[in-house]
């Protein structure tokens, strides 16, 4: 594909695609949109001498500014042989890109079909959906979305944090130092996979009641809620592309959640709960249900982000424990793939907020789960 091809498909997309053409945007829920479908593509083409010399791309946008709220350069260099290559580096505002909108637009920019024949469109379509069945002011609504959260939630806020004894009370303050652990889990992929056939599961919920069940372990809890990304997609927005994934609360509750089977029991039923409501803003639950005075927000100790993503492959180098600058309000267990079919669970928390001891004794109980729940 030549340059002047991609860069011609590249403006087919825009012309296809309203989250490209947002030049404004206001950073709130009901938030002011603009959009500017005349607008020139926000590209450059240079030159490098290595791969690793590649030019910065912008980590920042102004949201404000009138113009576009991403950033596309084609980059020719040598590779390691030293024949002449070229990369395609694009950085997007989270505000208007997602995970699966940046492979979506990598996919169709780079495919053979034609551009708007791929690209889903229909982003401010979607807008107007999502803030018609998830209104702002949503305690002074009567709908369904409404009588679902409050009956799943049932007087819990969604973002309650596990109590776990070796948490530290900082107050709520970031230390700005995050700690991380990278374990391989005892369960390969391809055993996680078979049990889920055999007990009609999946593995992303046989992976929640081994976390639940090592929380339960942990802290002697009976009830917990846990936060999960979802794609947030509607089957109409598969190909959209657009700021929609979103973080989805799911609260598991049974009076024996130490016990692996009963863990999963409870998770099982919880997703199957919830699931349908994948669609719902982080911020509506908040503030449908969330504490709505910040001093009485329970701030000392971080919430569990779940989520399992086996394609995001691991680096064997990054194995153990290990500390880097970063300010991390949550507790995140992240499952991903490792080599030769192996899972491997990354934990990432704030420093100071949880005992190093209690989060290794927490992943020695998750490991535990796995296996009872496999065997």
């Amino acid at each position: 594909m030549s340059d002047e091809v991609l860069r011609s498909r590249l403006d087919e997309l825009i012309a296809c695609e309203h989250s490209l053409q947002i030049t404004y945007l206001e950073d709130r829920p009901d938030g002011h949109l603009e959009f500017a479908p005349g607008i020139d593509a926000p590209w450059e083409q240079n030159e490098a001498d290595s791969f690793s010399q590649l030019p910065g791309l912008p980590q920042s946008f102004q949201r404000q500014s009138g113009t576009p709220l991403w950033h596309a350069m084609l980059t020719r260099h040598p590779d390691e042989q030293g024949k002449v290559v070229r990369t395609l580096s694009t950085s997007f505002d989270y505000h208007i890109s997602d995970g699966t909108s940046a492979r979506l637009f990598r996919d169709v920019l780079l495919g053979s079909k034609a551009v708007c024949q791929l690209a889903g469109g229909g982003y401010p379509e979607w807008l107007s959906w999502q803030r018609a069945t998830f209104p702002e002011n949503a305690y002074r609504q009567d709908n369904e979305a409404n009588t679902f959260w409050r009956r799943y939630l049932e007087g819990i806020t969604p973002d309650t944090p596990p109590a776990f004894p070796f948490a530290r009370r900082t107050g709520g303050r970031l230390s700005g130092t995050t700690t991380s652990i990278l374990s391989v889990l005892p369960v390969p992929l391809r055993t996680l996979r078979a049990t889920s056939g055999r007990l009609r599961s999946s593995p992303f919920i046989l992976l929640l009641a081994a976390i639940v069940c090592g929380i339960a372990r942990a802290g002697s809890v009976t009830d917990t809620v846990l936060r999960t990304n979802v794609v947030g997609r509607r089957p109409e927005n598969r190909r959209t592309l657009g700021a929609i994934a979103d973080i989805l609360p799911v609260r598991v509750r049974h009076n024996a959640l130490a016990d692996p089977h009963k863990a999963l029991e409870a998770a099982t039923a919880s997703w199957l709960d919830v699931l349908p409501w994948y669609t719902t803003p982080w911020e509506y639950s908040m503030q449908l249900c969330g504490e709505p005075d910040p001093a009485k927000r329970t701030l000392s100790h971080p919430q569990v982000l779940f989520n399992f993503i086996p394609w995001a492959k691991a680096d064997e180098r990054d194995l153990g424990i290990r500390q880097y600058q970063a300010e991390l309000g949550t507790f995140q267990l992240v499952v991903r793939g490792g080599p030769d079919d192996q899972l491997w669970l990354a934990c990432d928390f704030d420093s100071e907020r949880l005992e190093l001891s209690g989060v290794e004794s927490l992943i020695d109980h998750i490991n535990d789960a796995m296996l009872a729940l496999t065997i």
